[in-house]
């Protein structure tokens, strides 16, 4: 894991982009394991199956400490959009998480706070990262945590979402 900086695949990834190989460096994140997680997920700010749609966001929650993103075989999380207001409904599910009894992972309230602070972080960080303006699609993949007998909110990781190679067809009316 540490010589992946230095690996073909990341030196030629580098060559391709253009990024000078002595301007980058490797770094280590350290924090505390929670051992009163409530829930914990992701959420992407943007529909995923709809990626122009900035004001709907993409929510993963699976109860404690039961992963979302490297599930055991045959489990689910909690799969659901957000709607930022004024957007009716304001949460359509798609998948219920295998370890609830058909009840959400998350509160109505937990739901809208979590999506508040998400907006919060795309805005502090948007200018940050894309100072041009030059991604009309910029997406954060936010990891978080609810801790505690209170629920607490608490971010993990945020990080910018690449769609891949999805691109924008332009002006419907082409097709």
């Amino acid at each position: 894991m540490w010589s992946s900086l230095f690996r073909d695949r990341a030196f030629d990834e580098r060559e391709l982009l253009r990024i000078d190989h002595t301007k980058v460096a490797m770094a280590v994140l350290v924090h505390p394991a929670f051992l009163s997680e409530r829930a914990n997920g992701v959420i992407i700010t943007r529909d995923i199956q709809d990626i122009l749609r900035g004001d709907i966001y993409t929510f993963n929650a699976q109860t404690g400490e039961a992963s979302v993103t490297n599930p055991a075989p045959g489990v689910a999380s909690d799969e659901f959009i957000y709607r930022l207001p004024p957007r009716m409904p304001p949460i359509t599910e798609r998948s219920r998480s295998s370890f609830t009894n058909g009840t959400s992972v998350m509160t109505e309230a937990e739901v809208v706070s979590a999506s508040c602070a998400a907006q919060a972080l795309v805005n502090h960080f948007q200018p940050l990262l894309d100072p041009d303006g030059k991604n009309a699609y910029f997406t954060l993949d936010l990891e978080f945590k609810l801790i505690g007998p209170d629920r607490q909110l608490l971010f993990k990781q945020a990080r910018p979402y690449a769609f891949g190679s999805w691109t924008d067809p332009g002006d419907c009316r082409q097709f």
